[in-house]
C-alpha cells in the first residue's frame, strides 16, 4: 500500500491530464482524520504517448510490489 500525501496524487493525476492520459487510482482515503490520509493499492495510467512520462511513473511509484509498463498502460500496486 502506498501512503502519501492526498495532494501529491491529485498532482500526478493533473500531470497525466496534461500529458494526454487518465490515471486512475484504487485505494482508501481517510479524511476525517486532523491530517487526512490516502492509502493507494494500484495506479493505472492509460493513455501515455511519452516515453519519458513513463519514466516519471516510475518514479512516482517508487517502492510499488510490482509493476507493469507497456504500451497500452501503466500499472502498479501495492499488496
Amino acid at each position: 500500500m502506498q501512503l502519501q500525501r492526498v495532494g501529491s496524487f491529485i498532482e500526478f493525476g493533473q500531470k497525466c491530464q496534461k500529458n494526454g492520459a487518465t490515471a486512475t487510482f484504487d485505494g482508501i482515503a481517510f479524511p476525517g482524520k486532523q491530517t487526512p490520509d490516502l492509502v493507494v493499492d494500484a495506479i493505472t495510467v492509460i493513455g501515455v504517448k511519452d516515453l519519458d512520462f513513463a519514466g516519471e511513473f516510475v518514479r512516482f511509484v517508487r517502492g510499488c510490489d510490482e509493476m507493469e509498463i507497456s504500451s497500452q498502460k501503466l500499472y502498479a500496486w501495492w499488496d
